[in-house]
């Protein structure tokens, strides 16, 4: 999924094509839980707002591994709040935020500084979700995964994923960035 071609040429059209998966992890949203909080992604939260609007420094995906639905927990967006560049309001955002809801194996991707919250989950099952992120490389990754595998799992990877990973980069024996001095 992480490495999804059509979401990928989304990606780089939008990150480029040197984007990293800064992140890739479960969203368990039990039965009875609460909306987490109007909020920004990473890096963004990580920062002093006003916030960077180019370049774009996240994008995330959320994969619905079942239906999401207005009883379970559907995330609500504040489309075009990433041009504001702004911590969230909680009353901008109770006065334009929708409801996302979607059929299983879709896909939402959203731009980082886009203000999105989940709702509750009035439902007796858990609704569960997988989150990519997509940051350039030059971004510190969320989580770190680089050295959290198995070898032959990367050894066997096809080279974007290996890109995605960051295990495509120049070895510690060889200078990261070539400089010449003039003597």
């Amino acid at each position: 999924m992480a490495q999804n071609e059509s979401l990928l040429a989304i990606v780089d059209a939008i990150i480029g094509e040197d984007a990293i998966l800064g992140g890739f992890s479960a969203h368990i949203l039990h039965p009875g839980a609460k909306s987490m909080g109007i909020h920004v992604d990473y890096p963004y939260w990580a920062m002093p707002a006003p916030f960077p609007k180019y370049p774009v420094l996240e994008l995330q995906v959320i994969w619905l591994m079942e239906d999401f639905t207005a009883n379970n927990g559907a995330p609500f967006f504040a489309a075009g709040t990433q041009n504001w560049a702004s911590q969230p309001n909680k009353w901008q955002f109770k006065a334009i935020a929708k409801r996302m809801t979607g059929k299983a194996g879709s896909a939402i991707i959203s731009h980082g500084l886009c203000w999105h919250d989940t709702s509750d989950n009035n439902s007796d099952r858990p609704r569960v979700s997988l989150l990519g992120n997509y940051t350039p490389q030059y971004i510190h990754p969320l989580e770190n995964n680089l050295f959290d595998y198995q070898p032959e799992a990367i050894e066997n990877a096809p080279p974007r994923l290996k890109k995605l990973l960051r295990h495509n980069l120049m070895p510690k024996s060889q200078p990261i960035h070539g400089m010449n001095f003039l003597k």
